[in-house]
């Protein structure tokens, strides 16, 4: 080891460089960790302000329709009746969203590791792992427990007070 490092220093002049390849590959991996645990912190955070749009969507769309399940309610429809119909739209909101936003993933990925390759030379492939499907679950699964707030904001209300 003491004579490679003296090869490197004898040769690291200033018309010539010597390195290590380890040590490049050690800094390259340790940058790319870096900036996964980065992107994994921001796919948390943007799934978070998508629950949160969802959520406002879903709660706004309610009080436009809440005249109607008002009336639904007078014509005899039961409180449980009008928490699952809305409970079903707004999971049914989060669940096709949470597959057509896996299948845009991967096409975005596609695409993006298609332009890397061609302009770099540098083999990518794009897969959908098993931690983004978990993650995806994971999001359809919370989506669905927390369409029960709009639910059970319309299975609160008065008929009186909506109709007035």
């Amino acid at each position: 080891i003491p004579a490679l490092y003296g090869l490197r220093s004898e040769y690291s002049t200033d018309r010539s460089m010597a390195f290590f390849p380890a040590e490049v590959l050690l800094q390259l991996y340790s940058y790319l960790g870096n900036i996964r645990v980065v992107m994994s912190v921001m796919a948390v955070v943007s799934e978070i302000l998508v629950f949160l749009a969802i959520f406002a969507g879903v709660v706004a769309l309610m009080k436009l329709f809440e005249r109607q399940f008002a009336v639904l309610r007078a014509l005899g429809a039961s409180r449980m009746y009008i928490f699952v119909a809305v409970w079903l739209f707004a999971s049914a909101i989060v669940a096709v969203g949470a597959l057509i936003g896996l299948g845009l993933g991967y096409g975005a990925a596609w695409l993006g590791s298609s332009i890397i390759s061609n302009s770099s030379g540098m083999s990518l492939s794009a897969t959908i792992g098993a931690q983004e499907v978990w993650l995806a679950a994971f999001g359809a699964l919370a989506g669905i427990v927390l369409a029960t707030l709009p639910a059970a904001l319309l299975y609160r209300g008065s008929v009186a007070s909506i109709l007035r």
